[in-house]
């Protein structure tokens, strides 16, 4: 009866063995994507549709509009500027002055330049600049607030203060001596 039982027992652990090696091997019941048919959005078909959660819409962010920014306007003889201070150190020591009115002269037919009434740090800004046309800035070396209406290349001592959000052609015009008043937007 040993002999008769024998074949049995050996066969059942063989059979056993060969049908986890046969699931490890197709990969039965882990397949990593999904099985049934799917749509195009991978939603199986016959699946009961569902709507997505709903997300809310991000804010879009512009040049006129950049994270961090405060928003100014530049007034002077009947012209209003919008216009934005960026988020560094030399922009925050003007934006604790404003509001600000600030005698602007011309300089080398580029920009309009006039003295806060105290100077801006350049605590933590980089050495200097190229600022592009209508960009704000402060050139440090004559403690110039400075409005760019043409392009002067780079020169050490000029820090990026923040950006006129439109066309700064109507500052060509605005004579030597003119008051402009720098302010928080509204």
């Amino acid at each position: 009866m040993h002999d008769a039982q024998s074949p049995t027992r050996r066969s059942r652990p063989v059979r056993a063995a060969a049908v986890l090696v046969a699931a490890l091997v197709t990969g039965a019941g882990c397949a990593p994507g999904p099985t049934a048919p799917t749509t195009a959005d991978g939603v199986p078909t016959g699946a009961p549709a569902t709507q997505p959660a709903a997300q809310p819409e991000p804010t879009p962010t512009t040049p006129e509009d950049p994270v961090g920014s405060t928003r100014i306007v530049i007034v002077a003889e009947g012209l209003r500027l919008d216009a934005h201070l960026d988020d560094n150190p030399a922009a925050r020591s003007l934006l604790d002055q404003l509001p600000v009115t600030i005698t602007m002269d011309d300089f080398g037919g580029q920009e309009k330049i006039g003295s806060p009434p105290r100077p801006l740090t350049m605590e933590q800004m980089p050495e200097g600049a190229d600022p592009d046309v209508g960009t704000i800035g402060y050139y440090a070396p004559s403690d110039g607030v400075v409005l760019y209406y043409a392009d002067v290349g780079y020169y050490p001592g000029i820090a990026v203060l923040g950006q006129v959000d439109g066309s700064v052609d109507a500052l060509v015009d605005l004579p030597d001596g003119t008051p402009v008043t720098i302010d928080r937007a509204p």
